[in-house]
């Protein structure tokens, strides 16, 4: 067997063990994952498989050709985003497969204010979807934030900025293509972006 075969197959198996040491519930590809009362209006990616994000082919050299020529062999290779995890799989034409830790599924950001509150927000870097902590009736639970659009796949971030004019500003961005929403009343509503 070929050594980067075998390297790869050693790297890929590491992976899922760690995986699968470190998530509660121990998911996989395909399981169902119990419902939650902060789940129930907006769904999380689905477990039931892997979202092709992007194909590429690349130029591999030869040992001894230093160049890149149009004799150079080209080979096809496809990103997945496997969900259950969130790893970022790497599979070529020809069944080799490498996979890595890509982002995480939900992240948090929060901020305290000049007037003494407090903002707490949980979103998806990799769907954008977000929700705000509030407390109401002696409990704290997650509200959706309404999309004035529906989004693209990308790699999402959320920035609380005090201004003292202003109050909280709570801005959007998406990393990938630099689009950005301003939060208005709970619901997001993209920046002109036309001067």
């Amino acid at each position: 067997m070929d050594h980067r075969k075998a390297l790869l197959g050693v790297c890929l198996g590491v992976v899922l063990v760690v995986a699968f040491a470190i998530r509660p519930g121990n998911y996989f590809l395909g399981a169902e994952q119990p419902e939650s009362p902060a789940t129930t209006s907006v769904r999380p990616p689905p477990t039931d498989g892997s979202t092709v994000f992007q194909g590429h082919e690349l130029s591999v050299r030869a040992i001894g050709e230093t160049q890149f020529t149009d004799q150079t062999k080209k080979v096809a290779v496809e990103t997945h985003r496997e969900h259950a995890f969130g790893h970022m799989v790497y599979v070529t034409e020809a069944g080799a497969v490498a996979a890595v830790q890509g982002p995480s599924n939900f992240e948090i950001r929060w901020g305290l204010h000049a007037d003494g509150s407090r903002s707490t927000f949980r979103f998806s870097p990799y769907r954008g979807t977000a929700w705000r902590l509030l407390f109401a009736n002696n409990r704290s639970f997650w509200r959706p934030l309404r999309d004035s659009e529906t989004l693209p796949l990308g790699d999402y971030d959320i920035r609380l900025l005090e201004a003292k004019d202003k109050g909280a500003w709570i801005i959007r961005i998406n990393r990938r293509t630099g689009k950005t929403w301003e939060l208005v009343d709970d619901e997001w509503l993209a920046v002109d972006e036309s001067e």
